[in-house]
C-alpha cells in the first residue's frame, strides 16, 4: 500500500531490524545500504535499517575501611557502551566543523578574542 520511502519521508515509521513492512530483515544489511539498496524486482529503493547490537560491559570494586575512627568507602567503577551506530558530530551544525583558528586565519573574518585559543 505504501513504499519505503513514503513512510520514512513522512517520519511514519522508526524500525530497527525489520523493513518497512514488518519483515524481519537480515543483519547483513550496512549503513551505506540505506542509501544504494534496490527490490531486484522494481528497482525501488528499500531503505534496509540493520538491528542495532548494543555492547554493554560494566565494571565496580568497593571497600570500606575504618581508620582512626573515620569511615573511608572507595570505589572504582568502569564502564563502556558501544551502540554499533554511526552518529553527527555536531548534531547542530549543518557543515563542516572549523576550528576558530582556521576561521580568523580567513581575509574577512572578526578579530580572535584573546580567551579564545586556535583549537577551539
Amino acid at each position: 500500500m505504501f513504499s519505503a520511502r513514503e513512510l520514512t519521508d513522512r517520519s511514519l515509521v522508526g524500525y530497527y531490524g525489520y523493513d518497512y513492512a514488518g519483515n524481519r530483515s537480515n543483519d547483513a544489511a550496512t549503513f551505506n545500504d540505506f542509501f544504494t539498496q534496490r527490490d531486484p524486482v522494481t528497482g525501488v529503493r528499500t531503505f534496509p535499517v540493520a538491528p542495532l547490537r548494543p555492547l554493554y560491559q560494566g565494571a565496580y570494586i568497593k571497600d570500606k575501611f575504618t581508620f582512626n575512627k573515620m569511615i573511608f568507602s572507595l570505589g572504582l567503577r568502569v564502564e563502556r557502551f558501544d551502540l554499533n551506530t554511526k552518529v553527527m558530530r555536531d548534531q547542530f551544525s549543518l557543515y563542516e566543523v572549523e576550528s576558530a583558528g582556521n576561521y580568523h586565519s580567513q581575509p574577512n573574518a572578526s578579530e580572535k578574542p584573546a580567551n579564545i585559543g586556535d583549537d577551539y
